[in-house]
């Protein structure tokens, strides 16, 4: 079990996480460090994808060296190919996004936290940041879309509501089946086939 010990960010000999910011920021890396980050990497990089890209190969779950994502036509977002490396990662993320998901469990957390330092770092925004037209799945959605993929044979797991890997690894199954892109995201259309699908 990781023990996080808070930190004297700001040297006045006193830790007050809620009224210094340094206190609060030292106290947060050290808890990273003790989670395994590693500072040779950083937690991701925005890509472009080659059109004949195998969506099913997408995921947590699915770790590869750099050089093979590189090797499919991914290339960096600012159209740079990807350095060549043996380091293991999903496309296209580090090792450092599982740190930051042991935090929290959360894809989209993990994601925030990871845009916010980029930010914060100076880095540039988003070359193409996500669209805001498909709205934020509620609850009770995902609940349904996970009932109605276990029915059809995709293993989301037991419906708890939240997007987590399983979900999306069963929906990029049930996407590849259908002939869909299996990128293992619930869009509208994907939403309308998925719960109007009488098969199986």
């Amino acid at each position: 079990m990781t023990v996080c010990r808070d930190i004297d960010g700001d040297g006045d000999m006193r830790i007050d996480l809620w009224r210094s910011r340094f206190d609060a920021l030292a106290s947060a890396a050290n808890f990273l460090q003790q989670l395994g980050w590693n500072p040779d990497y950083g937690w991701g990089e925005e890509i472009v994808l080659p059109g004949a890209f195998p969506f099913a190969e997408s995921g947590l779950k699915n770790r590869k060296p750099v050089s093979y994502w590189a090797g499919l036509g991914v290339r960096s977002a600012n159209g740079e190919p990807l350095t060549d490396s043996d380091t293991p990662a999903a496309i296209l993320v580090w090792p450092n996004f599982d740190v930051i998901m042991r935090w929290n469990n959360s894809e989209s957390y993990a994601l925030a936290v990871g845009l916010l330092a980029d930010r914060i770092a100076g880095l540039p925004p988003l070359v193409s940041p996500p669209s805001l037209s498909e709205p934020a799945l509620h609850k009770q959605e995902v609940w349904a879309i996970q009932t109605r993929l276990n029915e059809l044979g995709y293993d989301a797991g037991e419906p708890d509501g939240v997007m987590g890997p399983n979900t999306r690894a069963a929906l990029r199954a049930y996407q590849q089946a259908s002939g869909m892109v299996a990128d293992g995201y619930p869009d509208s259309s994907t939403r309308m086939r998925l719960l109007g699908d009488d098969s199986g």
